[in-house]
């Protein structure tokens, strides 16, 4: 496979998740009623804004799910087993999570996109691209 396919292959993937649904929520503990029990990927960020105006989000964590709600809800600091991420979402009183629906074959192509792109910090797998590969 020569690096042109390999760059149309990653254009055409990226061409699939250009019309995103994203919803944020400003608390875990909202999920339960809020989040559809639906298949998609979320996302934990550090949001900095002044004056109503976004200024910053650090991603933190990128995650899939064939059930949203169950998934987001196991984050709770009581339940996560991820020390680092357990840690973000009990102290850090800027966090959001931004989530959005998917078929369940589309979210976890998505959320490999995504982990690649915003290199969150507390995703125990980074999926790296093969030097091959376009960044």
């Amino acid at each position: 496979m020569t690096f042109k396919n390999l760059y149309i292959i990653y254009s055409k993937t990226m061409d699939i998740f250009k019309n995103i649904d994203w919803r944020k929520l400003s608390s875990i503990y909202g999920a339960q009623t809020v989040v559809p029990a639906l298949p998609g990927v979320y996302a934990f960020g550090v949001v900095r804004e002044e004056l109503g105006l976004l200024l910053d989000i650090m991603w933190v964590y990128v995650g899939s799910s064939s059930n949203l709600r169950r998934r987001i809800a196991q984050h709770i600091p009581l339940v996560e087993s991820n020390p680092g991420l357990r840690a973000f979402v009990s102290r850090e009183r800027q966090a959001q999570i931004w989530y959005t629906t998917t078929d369940a074959q589309s979210s976890r192509k998505l959320e490999v996109q995504l982990i690649r792109k915003l290199g969150p910090k507390f995703n125990r797998i980074q999926y790296r691209f093969n030097k091959e590969e376009m960044p």
